[in-house]
């Protein structure tokens, strides 16, 4: 969810602008609600992703969470980001309210009922990767805005990242470099040579290397294209960070069990 709304963001602002996230809490009561039909009834975590990119007209505004509308090119968006996050939002029995104007900006504010969280309550998403920061990882990915954030993700966790944007250069950093490398993240989806060739190489040269395999399509031949290799997951487009973070615990935990 929050993963579309960033790349939603960067591509707006086209790599030049501010991309700020806050996050806080609000309290709705009936005279604010009179003001703001918009509003729900009740007390919300609100996280709000703003960028100072392009920004939205009114009509533009009407439809952003409408399936398949798009303002990319053709070939350059799915228009199933932001109505993607939105079904998840009102899973959650969220709402979400956007403000934007014409190259100025926009900003998301994602309000979801607050819980409170049991006291002493430790992530253990945290204490399985208290160990594993500083790896070595390879990130093949074509899309440049989600592969610079990716990259950006996983360094922040201090993760050293290499990255190549198609098969072919895949390919070549592999031959030269595989021995560097503690885990590949790959985009199944990859132009020139495929994603299958790529795993199927990188377990060649590293047997039993731990892989994750990610795409934004459902992958209904995911045994064929890892036939004759292990370690792999599949990581379904688009993810959360954290579902991202928890993989890596996942089948590195499963690597070092095999060893």
């Amino acid at each position: 969810m929050l993963m579309n709304l960033f790349l939603n963001a960067l591509a707006a602002m086209d790599g030049h602008g501010t991309l700020t996230i806050s996050v806080n809490s609000e309290t709705f009561e009936e005279e604010f609600l009179r003001n703001n039909p918009w509003a729900e009834s009740g007390t919300f975590a609100v996280i709000c992703v703003a960028d100072t990119g392009t920004g939205m007209d009114e009509l533009t505004l009407q439809r952003v969470f409408e399936p398949f509308f798009s303002t990319k090119e053709v070939g350059k968006g799915t228009g199933l980001g932001l109505s993607t996050a939105y079904g998840i939002v009102k899973q959650h029995e969220g709402f979400i309210h956007v403000e934007s104007k014409p190259e100025v900006g926009s900003s998301f504010s994602i309000y979801l009922p607050l819980a409170e969280a049991p006291e002493n309550l430790e992530s253990p998403l945290e204490q399985d990767l208290t160990d594993v920061s500083s790896l070595k990882i390879f990130l093949v990915e074509d899309d440049p805005t989600v592969l610079r954030l990716t990259k950006f993700l996983l360094e922040e966790k201090d993760y050293i990242v290499v990255t190549a944007a198609d098969g072919e250069t895949a390919m070549d950093i592999l031959e030269h470099d595989h021995s560097l490398f503690d885990i590949l993240i790959l985009d199944i989806m990859i132009p020139g040579r495929s994603g299958r060739e790529v795993l199927k190489r990188y377990h060649e040269l590293k047997p039993s290397g731990p892989a994750i395999l990610m795409s934004g399509y459902s992958i209904d031949n995911l045994e064929v294209i890892t036939e004759g290799t292990e370690n792999v997951l599949f990581l379904q487009k688009p993810y959360a960070p954290d579902t991202m973070f928890q993989a890596i615990s996942t089948i590195l935990g499963e690597s070092k069990k095999k060893e």
